[in-house]
């Protein structure tokens, strides 16, 4: 199966498209500040794994990577 990590993934552009690799069949880690929006968002999709992230943070960054 195929995986992508989409960051910025709680609204606009990047929940379409995190929708839109789900609904495909991909395995979506969606990444954002507000952790309540990406939750919301991995309920609409099985296919969508939320990680709460600010990419401004860069060991946070790493281990999410890692997990993923």
């Amino acid at each position: 199966m195929k995986k992508i990590w989409i960051t910025g993934a709680s609204s606009g552009i990047g929940k379409a498209v995190a929708i839109k690799f789900a609904k495909e069949g991909w395995q979506v880690v969606a990444s954002a500040r507000t952790e309540k929006l990406l939750t919301d968002l991995s309920q609409f999709n099985n296919n969508i794994y939320p990680f709460p992230l600010d990419v401004t943070d860069k060991n946070r960054c790493k281990d999410v990577f890692k997990e993923i």
